[in-house]
Order: C-alpha cells, then structure tokens, then sequence
C-alpha cells in the first residue's frame, strides 16, 4: 500500500489525496496504484518539499535509471 493511495469503492481504480494545513487535497483519480503514488510524491515534494514522506524516495533525484542500474549491480 502506498502513502496517500485508496482504492476507490467500486474498484479498479486508486484515488490521491494529500494533507496541507491539515486540509485535505484530492489529487485524482488513476489506473494504477503507482500511477497514483507517483501523483502523490510529486504533490508532497511540492507542499512539503525536501522534507516530504514519499512513496519513492530514490526517484527524486531526478534519475530514475541510474536507481536502477544500482540496484542490479549486486
């Protein structure tokens, strides 16, 4: 389960939603629950910035690929 991340009454479809001032934001709703996911890290590191809880923390950096990369070279 990802931060943020529902999954909607009827099913087959994730909703976002995110807290700011302890208001919450409806981000939408997705396909997929990392499609989702990924909806909500880029609306937390906009409210929250650095300091953000995300969902993928090692895809901030702006370079997915190398993450990857990393990761198989064990």
């Amino acid at each position: 389960m990802y931060r943020g991340v529902y999954e909607t009454s009827w099913g087959g479809t994730w909703f976002v939603s995110i807290k700011s001032g302890g208001i919450p934001r409806y981000l939408g709703t997705f396909k997929t629950q990392e499609s989702a996911a990924r909806a909500y890290d880029e609306a937390a590191l906009s409210l929250h910035g650095p300091k953000a809880k995300l969902n993928f923390p090692a895809s901030t950096d702006g370079d997915e690929d190398e993450a990857e990369e990393a990761e198989h070279d064990c």
